[in-house]
C-alpha cells in the first residue's frame, strides 16, 4: 500500500471504515449478537475477577489481530483487483 499516493490510501480507509460501519449495522448478524451477548454475561459471572480479566486483556489482542488480518486482505484483494485491471488494460493496448 505504501506505492500508492497518500490520498489515494486516505480514500480507501475511509472506504475501508464506511463499510466496516455497515458490516456492524448489519441486520442479518442481530441474531449472532444476540448470542454472544448472552455468552459474553454468562461468562463475566461465572469468572473471578482475575479470570475476567485476563479474558479481557486476551479478547483485546484477539479483536486487534483479528481486524488487523481483515484489513490486510481487503488491501491484498485491491492490490490484487488493480494488478488484473492493469493488465487486461495493458492486454487491450497491445490489441489496438
Amino acid at each position: 500500500m505504501n506505492d500508492l499516493p497518500v490520498w489515494f490510501q486516505g480514500v480507501l480507509q475511509q472506504r475501508f471504515d464506511a463499510l466496516s460501519v455497515q458490516g456492524y449495522q448489519n441486520p442479518d448478524l442481530d441474531s449472532v449478537r444476540t448470542k454472544l451477548q448472552e455468552t459474553l454475561s454468562q461468562m463475566k459471572e461465572q469468572f473471578s475477577k482475575a479470570q475476567w480479566a485476563l479474558f479481557l486483556e486476551w479478547e483485546g489482542y484477539d479483536s486487534y489481530l483479528s481486524g488487523m488480518e481483515k484489513e490486510w486482505m481487503y488491501w491484498q484483494g485491491l492490490q490484487d483487483g488493480a494488478g488484473m485491471q492493469l493488465s487486461l488494460i495493458h492486454t487491450q493496448i497491445k490489441r489496438d
